[in-house]
């Protein structure tokens, strides 16, 4: 009786790990960012990825500790695929800080991340392009995508810039519009300047 009751808590705990037809951390690709365009109806993405430079769980805080990876489709999902396939491991979503949009985007094309995928409180901001901007790869702290967070929010606290997420960007009614937060690459950097609109039938215009 006793070793029945012995192979019984062995089999409950094996379950209770949740490592059945579970997927281990290091087959996942970490997105901090994403750019998402789309140019003579093909979609184009770059993911900035977390990738550690220390080679360990431990990022080196002297180092960028990101990489791009870009993708191309006639769908979003299409272009999501071969930027999986481009760095080999599954990618995970969840952790998007910022998604980057730019002409040829309407406010639908965005309806694809809001199935829990990503954060419906995640932020959307126009560029000119967004590869430039999710290329960015700032050489201090952890993060790259958390230190261009923190410039955000330096801006909105100084009313340089605006926080639209992409649950109110999908909601957009019919004839009603969204304002963006405009952001653009320089050098090494980045800079927030002005807003644009998107709306449900409408590419983003340029910002006045």
């Amino acid at each position: 009786m006793r070793r029945i009751l012995t192979v019984l808590c062995l089999m409950t705990s094996m379950l209770l790990t949740g490592c059945f037809g579970g997927m281990e951390v290091n087959d996942r690709a970490f997105v901090q960012l994403m750019g998402l365009d789309r140019r003579d109806g093909i979609y184009y993405v770059t993911l900035q990825i977390y990738k550690s430079e220390s080679g360990t769980a431990d990022p080196d805080l002297s180092k960028a500790n990101s990489i791009t990876v870009p993708g191309k489709g006639a769908a979003i999902k299409d272009a999501l695929a071969e930027a999986e396939l481009s760095v080999g491991k599954r990618l995970f979503l969840g952790h998007i800080k910022l998604i980057i949009i730019g002409d040829g985007i309407k406010a639908p094309d965005l309806s694809i991340f809001v199935d829990s995928s990503v954060s419906p409180a995640c932020p959307v901001a126009y560029s000119e392009d967004p590869a430039a901007v999710a290329g960015v790869l700032f050489e201090e702290g952890a993060f790259s995508a958390e230190q261009l967070l923190r410039l955000m929010d330096i801006n909105a606290e100084r009313g340089k810039t605006i926080y639209t997420s992409i649950a109110a960007v999908v909601s957009a009614a019919e004839g009603c519009s969204v304002p963006l937060p405009c952001i653009n690459a320089e050098e090494d950097t980045v800079v927030f300047d002005g807003i644009t609109f998107i709306g449900e039938e409408t590419d983003v215009p340029p910002p006045a």
